[in-house]
C-alpha cells in the first residue's frame, strides 16, 4: 500500500511516518523536476520504497508520475495525457443540481481517462480540510460510481504536505470503503500509484 505526499523540505518525517502507519510505499509529488533531482540525491533510506512524482511533466521528470489537480482544462489534460493522475474532482464551486452532484467528473472523462491510461485521484487531505463535508463526500461517492462504471483506474491518498494529515492505511481504505468502493478496490486504489509508474 502506497501514499501520495508533497513535501516541503520534510521528506524524512514524512517517510518516517508512512513506515510507521503500515505504508509499505510512499510516492514524494514535488513542484518541478528539479526539486525532485534535488530530494532523489538527498534521500537515501530503506525503510520504505519511494516513488517520485511531479506537477508538470517534462524532459527531466522521466520516471515520474505527474500529477494534475483538476480544474477547468481537465478534458484537455486528460486528451492529450499531460498527466497520469488528475485528482481533486470535487473541489469545484459549482453548485449540485437537482438529480445529481456537481461532482466535476462526467462520462465523457471518464471515457477519455480509461482510453488513455490516466487515473482519477482522491485526496483525504481534501476531505479533512473541507468547511462542507457532507457535499463533499456525496461529489466523492458519485465519482466512484462513475469511476467504476466506466473501469478507471482510482488513487487514494493523504496529498497533504506533513505528516500530521498522514492517516493509517486501513483507515484511509475503510473511508473510501464508506463512500463506495469495494474493499477489493480500495486495495488495489492504494497500489495503482505503483502500477502507474
Amino acid at each position: 500500500m502506497y501514499d501520495i505526499v508533497f513535501p516541503r523540505g520534510n521528506e524524512e518525517e514524512l517517510v518516517l511516518t508512512a513506515a510507521r502507519l503500515g505504508y509499505s510505499g510512499l510516492c514524494l509529488v514535488y513542484d518541478s523536476s528539479h526539486e525532485l533531482a534535488k530530494s532523489r540525491e538527498k534521500l537515501k533510506q530503506d525503510k520504505i520504497k519511494l516513488f517520485f512524482g511531479v506537477r508538470k511533466r517534462d524532459r527531466e521528470s522521466a520516471g515520474a508520475v505527474v500529477f494534475s489537480k483538476a480544474s477547468g482544462k481537465s478534458r484537455s489534460t486528460i486528451e492529450r495525457k499531460e498527466a497520469d493522475v488528475v485528482y481533486d474532482f470535487e473541489n469545484n464551486l459549482r453548485g449540485d443540481y437537482l438529480h445529481h452532484r456537481a461532482s466535476g467528473l462526467n462520462q465523457v472523462l471518464c471515457k477519455l481517462a480509461e482510453k488513455n491510461g490516466i487515473a482519477i485521484g482522491f485526496s483525504l487531505s481534501s476531505i479533512i480540510c473541507s468547511g462542507k463535508k457532507s457535499v463533499l463526500l456525496g461529489r466523492i461517492r458519485q465519482n466512484i460510481r462513475l469511476c467504476r462504471k466506466y473501469k478507471v483506474k482510482m488513487v487514494i491518498g493523504s496529498f497533504c504536505s506533513n505528516a500530521y494529515g498522514m492517516r493509517a492505511v486501513h483507515d484511509v481504505a475503510s473511508l473510501f470503503c464508506l463512500l463506495g468502493m469495494h474493499p477489493s478496490e480500495a486495495k488495489k486504489a492504494l497500489n495503482n500509484i505503483a502500477e502507474i509508474r
